[in-house]
């Protein structure tokens, strides 16, 4: 283990779920029951059985019916609260370096068409433009696939897609298409 808990110096691994409401402390986390002996579980795809998770409880039963849903689908509690509060639980401080702002690196998010709330949660939070991350690369397939098909969720004001490339570049993003995903590079404040 590197400094930080990590793998590699610098580095956590958390088990955490990220949430824009503070006072929420644990969350419903749902994912396949990869331990069931069902054959139905069994023969799920591997996309289903080794990739699949989501806070969207009722979304996932839905999507897999009744009869999944009872034999394969496990519903663990897990650590959850903001973005700061998830930072704060890995000792991750916002701080400066002999008169620098240090900004994060780089955030690589993948959370089932969730990204336009995780990044709504973080922009909200990080208000000073210099501790935004540098890099942000996230999947987009999702979001798309629910605007078009009117399945999104939790609703936002216009498209998943549009309300989150509108954030970014209010942010000072640039945005560029990586087939199924978006990397996103700050531009402002950087000469």
């Amino acid at each position: 283990m590197g400094k930080g808990g990590g793998l590699f110096a610098g580095t956590a691994l958390v088990n955490y779920a990220v949430t824009s409401d503070r006072d929420q402390k644990t969350c419903e986390f749902c994912h396949w029951d990869d331990t069931s002996t069902a054959q139905k579980c069994i023969d799920a795809p591997d996309w289903i059985r080794l990739q699949l998770g989501t806070l969207d409880c009722a979304h996932l039963e839905q999507m897999m019916g009744p009869e999944s849903s009872n034999l394969c689908i496990v519903h663990d509690p897990i650590q959850c609260g903001t973005v700061l509060e998830l930072f704060s639980s890995i000792g991750f401080e916002m701080k400066e370096s002999d008169g620098i702002k240090v900004p994060i690196g780089l955030l690589q998010i993948d959370v089932e068409g969730f990204e336009v709330f995780l990044l709504q949660s973080l922009m909200d939070e990080i208000l000073d433009e210099d501790y935004l991350p540098l890099v942000i690369h996230f999947e987009k397939k999702v979001m798309l696939d629910q605007d078009v098909t009117n399945k999104a969720g939790r609703k936002v004001n216009g498209t998943k897609i549009e309300t989150t490339f509108n954030l970014l570049r209010k942010r000072g993003y640039v945005l560029f298409n990586d087939g199924e995903d978006v990397l996103a590079i700050r531009s402002s404040g950087y000469a």
